[in-house]
């Protein structure tokens, strides 16, 4: 973490960083401007919920890949930095005693870029909230929900080498017998015992299509079952370290729109993870 007082300033680094942000604030002013227009086409009550759903999905995601990427996209300017302290980093650099004059207008080129993608940032989670309150999701969760509570900031270590395999998931670690809860309203539709993942669910999620799968777990929930419906939020097992894991951690893995188990379909929901639990 870089420190705000003494940020990690390298002269010339608002060349590359500007660039960066520009290309993500477009990002996000294309993904509202698609889900606006999706959102007005249709007077339909069934087809209007369904575009509702579908644009809620798309908005949810542009804005949580921003919000690490542009993370990422500073990091030459003020350092390895959490998502949610980029304003006060960039702040510190600004506030530099003696920064070369160079820097110091790179620093302020760089904060109008940082201040036109909050902009669209904010236009975006505007858009979000209203469909939100549309399809009747509280302001707070929204579609989803974080699988776990009082975690500790986790790695981004999709794709990391493990020996004969790469890594297709996201690990939280937590303490055993911490709580699992659901990140959609949806249905069980796998589960049980294996050598790798321990105790395991699949969730498949009614609005997305999307499936959760939770591995290692100490424990699932006694109630649970294949197909039995879960709410969002609703508590399925425990963390804990079955199977292939030598501390107690939470194995997510996230399958967006597969419909189905498919594990050829596995994709990173680190960015998804950040939004909605840190």
């Amino acid at each position: 973490m870089a420190s705000l007082g003494a940020p990690a300033i390298a002269d010339g680094g608002a060349d590359h960083v500007i660039p960066g942000l520009d290309t993500l604030t477009a990002r996000i002013e294309r993904a509202t401007r698609r889900v606006d227009r999706w959102t007005r086409a249709t007077w339909d009550p069934e087809v209007a919920e369904a575009l509702d759903t579908a644009g809620l999905n798309r908005i949810e995601r542009a804005l949580a890949s921003a919000k690490v990427a542009s993370a990422e996209v500073l990091d030459p300017l003020i350092g390895p930095t959490a998502p949610d302290e980029i304003p006060a980093a960039i702040t510190a650099a600004l506030s530099d005693a003696n920064p070369a004059d160079s820097m110091r207008i790179g620093l302020s080129a760089t904060l109008a870029a940082w201040d036109r993608f909050r902009t669209a940032t904010d236009e975006g989670r505007a858009l979000r909230d209203r469909l939100r309150r549309r399809l009747g999701f509280p302001l707070v969760t929204g579609l989803r929900a974080c699988p776990i509570e009082g975690i500790d900031p986790f790695l981004h270590d999709w794709g990391d080498n493990r020996g004969w395999r790469t890594h297709k998931g996201t690990d939280i670690n937590a303490e055993s017998g911490t709580p699992l809860v659901a990140m959609e309203r949806g249905v069980i539709v796998q589960m049980g015992w294996h050598y790798l993942g321990g105790n395991q669910v699949y969730l498949l999620g009614d609005m997305t299509g999307d499936v959760y799968y939770y591995a290692h777990m100490d424990s699932i929930d006694e109630g649970l079952e294949v197909g039995v419906s879960v709410s969002t939020g609703q508590l399925i097992g425990y963390v804990g370290n079955t199977g292939n894991a030598d501390v107690p951690h939470l194995h997510l893995g996230w399958m967006p729109g597969a419909g189905r188990v498919d594990l050829e379909g596995l994709a990173d929901a680190y960015p998804m993870l950040v939004e909605l639990c840190l």
